[in-house]
């Protein structure tokens, strides 16, 4: 059995360590050194002392599945090259594999530093790196069939795979084309979901570029509650926007509500404080940057929007006891950096019969350590209320924007 030792970072980065535990065989090890690192850790301000306090009360949780590692005054020898330094964390964490692989066991250094495991990969040593990914349904589930498959398909053949508000999408073997796209809206009725455009005076005709868009728009007209993520450029901020101003500017619906909350980009720097009012603060952030970007670069043609009552702009901090009446939307873009409560707290303000839009990119761009992993409000939207009627999630995969923004992904 491998003896699989873990570096300060990594317990760091978790929030919980079952998906740890399951790469690791159900049992891991911690060296002494890294209690320590954490101990060091866990007062200081903001991100690090936060992350190192709720490691160290991981450890407390799922202590009968970690061993504690100190080498016995008789079992430690410095087995590193002399020009490393004695004392320091990750040497003595890699002086610690070192003494468990001379006992005769196998070893593994798991870290997300790669300076750790260059120096293990230089000393024989094994040790990659760990990345917790949660896994969230796409909304959709794409199917390869031959040509009579798809022909002979029927409403109780695709019941037995969809959830509601599921979308099947269909391709066609021998071609690749899409053969159709079928939608589960309730427990007996199946679809065949038709395009669908949107059109505003300020966008123009929209129309899907591709069948995950086609699924996108269907649920914007169909569903009262539609999630879109992806990754940025996908389109899901246009497609959300352009359908919400078409059902204002039509009349069909006599608002759009724009709750925002004004997180700065991970590793940016703030500008301080901004001028103004409430709208003209928020104009400013990002929901602000988000409009006029859309809106071809003209603030006026928001501005307008506003002054003529068809669009209101919230910050999370305004938004209690605010109710989102039936003829309104409300609209969340970057709901990824929304907690829990937060998102709750969104939904809730929603009478019967209101839209409700979110979207946002909830595996790439969290800006917040406490919107990660199972704090995120947007993942926990889409976990809660799958499979109910009125709803739909869908994440588009391709990036539409430009072919160097595909490209900038892969960095």
């Amino acid at each position: 059995m491998t003896i699989y030792l873990i570096d300060t970072n990594i317990l760091m980065s978790l929030e919980s360590y079952d998906s740890l535990l399951a790469r690791c065989e159900g049992k891991i090890t911690i060296p002494m050194y890294v209690l320590e690192e954490l101990d060091n850790l866990k007062n200081k301000e903001g991100d690090k002392g936060f992350k190192a306090r709720r490691a160290l009360r991981n450890i407390e949780k799922y202590a009968d599945d970690i061993e504690i590692y100190l080498p016995t005054d008789d079992e430690y020898h410095y087995f590193l090259p002399t020009c490393w330094a004695t004392g320091k964390m990750d040497n003595e964490i890699i002086n610690s594999a070192a003494i468990l692989k001379s006992a005769g066991n196998q070893v593994k250094v798991l870290s997300n530093d790669l300076n750790v495991r260059l120096k293990c990969e230089s000393v024989e040593i094994n040790a990659e790196s760990y990345y917790e990914i949660i896994e969230i349904n796409s909304g959709w589930l794409q199917v390869n069939l031959s040509e009579e498959e798809c022909l002979s398909l029927d409403d109780e053949a695709i019941a037995s795979i969809l959830k509601t508000g599921q979308y099947l999408l269909v391709d066609e073997k021998s071609t690749g084309d899409l053969f159709a796209i079928y939608s589960r809206d309730n427990e007996n009725k199946i679809r065949c979901v038709v395009p669908r455009h949107i059109y505003t005076s300020h966008f123009g005709r929209i129309e899907a570029l591709d069948e995950f868009q086609m699924c996108a728009i269907d649920s914007l007209y169909k569903d009262n509650l539609t999630v879109i993520t992806g990754k940025a450029g996908s389109g899901k901020t246009l497609l959300s926007l352009s359908y919400a101003l078409q059902e204002v500017l039509s009349g069909k619906r006599s608002k759009l509500i724009i709750f925002a909350n004004p997180v700065k980009t991970r590793g940016s720097e703030q500008l301080g404080y901004y001028p103004g009012d409430r709208t003209e603060k928020l104009m400013q952030n990002s929901v602000g940057a988000m409009l006029v970007s859309k809106f071809g670069g003209d603030p006026m043609a928001v501005d307008q929007l506003i002054q003529d009552g068809m669009l209101e702009i919230l910050p999370f901090s305004d938004i209690r006891g605010f109710e989102v009446s039936e003829s309104q939307i409300m609209y969340i873009s970057e709901a990824q950096n929304l907690n829990v409560d937060l998102a709750k707290l969104a939904i809730q303000r929603c009478a019967e019969g209101a839209k409700i839009i979110l979207e946002g990119d909830p595996q790439t761009q969290v800006d917040h350590y406490s919107f990660e992993g199972n704090q995120n409000g947007l993942r926990r939207v889409i976990e809660v209320f799958e499979g109910t009627e009125g709803f739909s999630h869908i994440y588009l995969p391709n990036i539409r924007r430009s072919k160097i923004a595909d490209l900038a992904d892969k960095m």
